[in-house]
């Protein structure tokens, strides 16, 4: 296993390779969408082969019928509009 997958999500975290000179980055882009995925009740995962590369996959729950309700329960009551002013 590499060293570095256990570290990957971590903000400001950038792999020790011999790439990571020619190529430009701040480390925050794997730390933002894992953010955003798990802020969502999701998950993000990577499989990664040395010499081959990797894939970045995640998962993300579906709405529930009861979120949905309420949501429908909310628009009725402001009229059918999103937001009321």
């Amino acid at each position: 296993m590499n060293k570095d997958l256990p570290h990957i999500f971590e903000k400001f975290y950038r792999a020790d390779n011999a790439s990571r000179e020619t190529i430009g980055g701040t480390g925050l882009g794997l730390a933002i969408a894992n953010y955003i995925v798990q802020s969502h009740g999701g998950e993000i995962w990577v499989k990664s082969e040395l010499g081959k590369g990797s894939t970045f996959s995640f998962a993300l729950p579906l709405e529930s019928t009861r979120s949905k309700r309420l949501k429908i329960k909310r628009r009725e009551k402001l009229g059918g509009q999103p937001w009321k002013l």
